[in-house]
């Protein structure tokens, strides 16, 4: 029992990673966007290494909140064995 409740406490702090690491495209985006827009007047003025640094954070954000998924479901189904199908009874 005691192991069940630490894959559940691990899973739920697992799913919360996810949820914070799911946030961080929207920022990457909107200081895409507020670059752009500085610099609309002059668009040789865009720094195109800060763009490239928060696409680059963007994508990488995604794949660590996809990795962090995986291992809070993998958790999740080590922690409730009782839910999966008894096929000793068919």
């Amino acid at each position: 029992m005691i192991l069940v409740n630490q894959l559940l406490t691990a899973a739920s702090l697992l799913s919360t990673v996810s949820s914070l690491l799911q946030v961080a495209p929207f920022v990457a985006v909107y200081k895409i966007v507020e670059e752009l827009l500085l610099h609309a007047q002059s668009p040789a003025g865009i720094d195109r290494e800060l763009i490239t640094y928060w696409g680059v954070a963007a994508l990488t954000a995604l794949v660590a909140a996809l990795l962090v998924d995986i291992f809070q479901t993998i958790y999740l189904s080590f922690a409730q064995p009782e839910s999966r199908l008894d096929t000793t009874r068919l």
